[in-house]
């Protein structure tokens, strides 16, 4: 059960709207707010001081409200102000949809570790570590690993391809043996599973393997994917999204 109490406190406190809002900026944001059990999505908006932010919980009540607020994986330059009238955020959504890639200044290194109860966040965090500790030794030293209060996510800012990322991460995963949503991969049109440490050739009536959790979730490579800002409240457990290394 959220404390909806200390829910108020926590966004009314200016520190904390401040370490919000330095997470958005060129981002995309979405808010998912709950009313009466039903999930609302307001996107997409623009938040760069802690002014904006204050503008929308205030808008859309947010302090007496459970939500949650998303910012994009990919960094965006949006080039004008978005609207207060929520009537016309579906003519932001349409621009964002066309001129996407216009837009588009960079796409980050990103992991999402999910779980299906909580008895698996012990395993999903010993995974996240491992992970982020093999990509810094790759090179990517900037990877952070952030604990959401629910699953883990792994982050180096950076301008990657979706793709490309997708791929090392499977890669580095399969290394090391840290389980997969779907451990498999095409290599010029044909189709592989992990086994062991090696991508094995699939037959073609052959069955996707399937994993369990906690585990990587390897459908998330898209340019428009989003996640949880820094530091933000998850409506599920009322905490807040915090770095662990």
């Amino acid at each position: 059960m959220i404390d909806i109490d200390a829910w108020k406190v926590y966004y009314s406190d200016d520190k904390n709207l401040e370490k919000i809002s330095s997470y958005c900026k060129y981002r995309e944001i979405v808010i998912m707010r709950m009313i009466r059990d039903k999930k609302i999505v307001l996107r997409s908006l623009k938040i760069f001081k802690p002014e904006h932010l204050i503008f929308w919980i205030e808008r859309l009540n947010l302090k007496n409200t459970l939500f949650d607020i998303y910012h994009s994986v990919a960094s965006v330059k949006i080039p004008f102000p978005i609207s207060p009238d929520l009537h016309k955020l579906k003519e932001t959504r349409e621009y964002l949809n066309i001129h996407w890639n216009q837009i588009l200044t960079g796409f980050d290194l990103f992991v999402d570790f999910d779980i299906e109860t909580n008895e698996d966040r012990p395993k999903a965090k010993e995974y996240a570590l491992m992970l982020a500790i093999e990509l810094k030794k790759q090179g990517y030293t900037q990877t952070e690993v952030w604990d959401t209060s629910r699953g883990f996510h792994l982050w180096d800012r950076g301008k990657w391809e979706p793709l490309f990322i997708k791929n090392l991460i499977m890669d580095t995963c399969l290394e090391l043996g840290i389980p997969m949503s779907m451990p498999i991969k095409e290599i010029n049109g044909k189709r592989y599973k992990a086994r062991g440490k090696k991508w094995i050739e699939m037959k073609g009536d052959e069955e996707i393997p399937i994993a369990s959790k906690p585990w990587v979730d390897c459908g998330i490579y898209d340019i428009r994917r989003i996640k949880k800002v820094p530091f933000s409240l998850h409506s599920k457990t009322g905490k807040p999204v915090l770095r662990i290394l």
